[in-house]
């Protein structure tokens, strides 16, 4: 073996185009395939960092087919149970204003048990965590720990801060520890924790923790040893039952049920998993691709060795010997271009982990692991996976050329007279090892080409959806005022001369407040009643101030818009969607109806319909508009973001917002600052994650087919020099042997085409999930597809013709 090695390294030296050209073609498949393994190892693969993460269970209510978070009553019948669990935790993320401070700071918070911390095995890096004890009176221990960031950035790393007293959303909290270093809780990016008892003064909820129906919290648990999840999952069952008569569903609802998951499963979102296994079989086609590119390079190079390898046979050497040699070089190649594929793959890894694809909507987003730059690393699995696929493509594209070249006619091998399976490379019309290759090689690449096709398409129409609003030149912003020292009447008053001050700017058009804003999926959701008799129908709920349609251009079909006369005090108004005005008053004129809605805590009250607006998208971009209606501020002061409509770039007004804000109170930070075609690309980021990283490796499929149907034209331009002399002594024109070259190459792209217009319609089928307004058998998809090939062919069949062209006859008669 040693001596196959050192005899494979001079004979790649000796031929160093050969090998840097094999190298790069290598480094390109395996580097595509390492930077999505790396991916796939950091989301799905890669232990949690707890201790013994595998006893680890998150723990959710099920009513029929829909999972509920736990109210806190449940949540304490649960953690009773001592039949399964050895300990259970309850946590709830909340975002809270830190006060006190030079510059007020909106911070991440998460409440937990005191069981939380000991269950995951994490211990502080300073102080101590809570006791249990403290986790017991409601609002009785107003404790806080921080991570290592915070502690760093915002107070300097003073050791003194533990015993030091913090202020979060107006409240005094007194540190008693500091995090480690990178963990950053179950909720992701949580600055600082809190007893799980200070939910109602925190969250200015005063029955958070007694009201059964509120349910707010997630679970985890860690299992007895000896119980494995099946059975847990039985013995829930009875905890399900205690539960359910305890506190008894509502009538319109199925019996509770308990759901234990693994945690590894739990934190890890279903879609993104599809959509990495989805990436991960197109780079391996990619790889397929490039190894049938380097079977047919070695294939070429073992031409050139065909005296080389008779001489050996001829004087003793068995075939078994040199198969193994040729391998050996093939493998030593591999490993070579998985050397270039791992610096391919550590530039692509920050530009995967830039596409940065948002997580779904929904009350688990938080909690499920997600692509950022410190998680997703070369670390060992990934230079594992790295090495052994570069042996594998070494041996699998060097297999057939090492049993094809050790096939060999020795008499006429040794007078150098091609023949046997060479010779038949001289015609791309027969049917042999090269045009096989080819041939599936440019099946791949349509296969490949058709799903970035589908997904560039989606993507496309993605982007041209009209979601009912505008989002060139509108800023967004966000502002929490504390429940705890703004009553509803200041909370309207201080919008008030908010909007007053930021309106007299210059260059500002037009500013609103809102409770949501389109394709943010935050829409605040209730009940409203339309009669005595009628179905109560859900509808989202949106709080506006009179200017907003203006700011976003959303027309108003009929009726008149929110104004500033609209208060409290005066009949309380709505505008409804048209989605809604079809819906609930099919054949009518809705204005002037009056219905009952309950907004919050304001209780259930009469309203009346003055408008009917133009559908606007709030759930997301792919998302048809639901049932939506529009209040006043000023009748329902629930706000938290800020939105202007400037003359010129956006972001421009940012500071304006920032000072205006901390004129009326210094301490309110203003956070999530963006222009509203940012909260569209976010809305749109998955769709675009798939659609560029399969578009990449598209045109990587189709720039190596390319190199594939090059390298074997020109091979065969090559080998029928002779040929192609006689053919123009006898009378052939240039053009003539135009034809026949890239007839012959275009030939090798219909058989691929033939193969891969079939299985790219099935195989596409796996992207149908991800599709927006595009079938997975898109005709025209596969068409553009088909087209692209085709003259990527004709392109690279041509260069090798026009060498064709240029043959002299006589010198061509002499050839060999």
């Amino acid at each position: 073996m040693r001596r196959n090695i050192a005899y494979a390294f001079r004979m790649l030296a000796k031929n160093p185009g050969f090998t840097v050209v094999a190298m790069l073609t290598l480094g390109l498949g395996i580097g595509a395939n390492t930077t999505i393994f790396s991916l796939i190892n950091s989301l799905l693969l890669r232990p949690l960092p707890y201790k013994n993460p595998d006893a680890l269970v998150a723990l959710d209510l099920v009513n029929g087919q829909s999972l509920f978070p736990w109210s806190y009553p449940m949540f304490e019948e649960l953690r009773h149970d001592q039949r399964t669990f050895a300990n259970v935790a309850g946590f709830s993320d909340l975002d809270v204003n830190l006060t006190g401070i030079e510059a007020p700071q909106r911070l991440r918070c998460e409440l937990v048990s005191a069981s939380y911390f000991a269950m995951l095995g994490i211990e502080p890096e300073r102080g101590r965590v809570f006791r249990p004890e403290e986790d017991r009176e409601p609002d009785a221990h107003p404790l806080a720990l921080v991570n290592d960031k915070l502690w760093r950035q915002n107070f300097g790393g003073d050791v003194g801060l533990i015993g030091r007293t913090i202020h979060l959303n107006e409240l005094p909290y007194r540190v008693v520890g500091v995090m480690p270093r990178g963990f950053n809780g179950q909720s992701g990016d949580i600055d600082v924790w809190v007893p799980l008892t200070m939910a109602p003064s925190l969250s200015h909820i005063p029955k958070r923790l007694v009201n059964a129906r509120n349910f707010w919290m997630r679970t985890l648990a860690r299992l007895k040893p000896g119980i494995a999840v099946a059975q847990a999952r039985a013995q829930l069952l009875i905890l399900a039952g205690e539960i359910e008569k305890a506190y008894p569903h509502p009538e319109a609802m199925s019996p509770w049920k308990v759901q234990a998951t693994s945690l590894v499963e739990a934190k890890t979102d279903p879609v993104m998993r599809k959509s990495l296994l989805i990436m991960f079989g197109a780079v391996g086609f990619v790889l397929l691709i490039a190894c049938v590119n380097m079977a047919n390079l070695m294939m070429g190079r073992a031409m050139s060795r065909r005296k080389e390898i008779a001489v050996r046979l001829a004087i003793g050497a068995s075939r078994g010997a040199l198969i193994r040699q040729l391998l050996t070089e093939s493998v030593i190649l591999g490993v070579a271009g998985g050397i270039a594929g791992f610096f391919v793959a550590a530039y692509a890894i920050d530009l995967t982990v830039a596409l940065h694809p948002e997580a779904s909507v929904g009350f688990w987003a938080g909690f499920a692991r997600s692509l950022e730059s410190e998680a997703v690393r070369m670390d060992t699995p990934v230079l594992v996976f790295n090495l052994a696929i570069s042996i594998l493509a070494g041996a699998l594209f060097g297999l057939l050329p090492a049993f094809e070249s050790t096939r060999l006619d020795l008499n006429q091998a040794l007078k150098d007279v091609t023949s046997g399976w060479s010779a038949g490379l001289q015609s791309l019309r027969r049917v042999h090892s090269r045009s096989v290759l080819i041939a599936g090689e440019m099946a791949l690449a349509l296969v490949l080409l058709a799903g970035a096709g589908l997904m560039l398409e989606s993507f496309a129409r993605m982007l041209q959806t009209n979601i009912g609003a505008a989002a060139d030149h509108v800023l967004t912003a966000s502002v929490d005022l504390p429940p705890r020292k703004y009553s509803p009447a200041a909370v309207v008053r201080f919008d008030e001369q908010l909007l007053n001050r930021l309106r007299a700017a210059p260059g500002v058009e037009a500013v609103s407040v809102a409770n949501s804003l389109p394709v943010r999926g935050e829409t605040d959701v209730t009940m409203m009643n339309l009669g005595p008799g009628k179905e109560e129908p859900a509808v989202g709920v949106h709080s506006v101030s009179p200017d907003y349609p203006r700011i976003f251009r959303i027309p108003l079909r009929s009726g008149r818009w929110i104004n500033d006369h609209d208060r409290a005090g005066s009949q309380k108004v709505l505008l409804v969607n048209e989605t809604a005005a079809r819906k609930f008053w099919p054949g009518e004129n809705p204005i002037g109806k009056h219905v009952l809605l309950k907004v919050w805590d304001t209780g259930e009250q009469e309203a009346e319909v003055i408008g009917v607006t133009a559908d606007v998208r709030y759930d997301g971009v792919e998302k048809p508009a639901e049932n939506d209606v529009y209040v006043s501020f000023a009748q329902y002061p629930e706000g938290g973001n800020i939105v202007l409509r400037v003359a010129g770039d956006p972001m421009s007004a940012a500071p304006l917002v920032r000072t205006v804000v901390h004129e009326l109170d210094p301490d309110l930070p203003v956070y999530g600052v963006q222009t509203m075609e940012q909260q569209l690309a976010r809305a749109t980021s998955r769709t675009r994650f798939s659609a560029v990283l399969l578009g990449v490796f598209g045109a990587l499929a189709l720039g190596l087919a390319g190199v594939g149907v090059y390298g074997v034209v020109a091979y065969s331009v090559a080998a029928r020099t002779h040929e192609i002399g006689i053919r123009m002594a006898l009378g052939a024109s240039r053009s003539d042997v135009l034809k026949l070259v890239v007839g012959d190459g275009l030939l090798l792209c219909a058989a691929g085409l033939m193969v891969g217009i079939p299985v790219g319609l099935l195989v596409t089928r796996v992207l149908s999930s991800f599709l927006y307004g595009t079938k997975p058998g898109d005709p025209m998809a596969f068409a553009g597809v088909s087209l692209l090939l085709t003259g990527m062919a004709t392109l690279a069949c041509y260069i090798p013709a026009r060498r064709a062209m240029k043959v002299d006859p006589l010198v061509a008669l002499r050839y060999e």
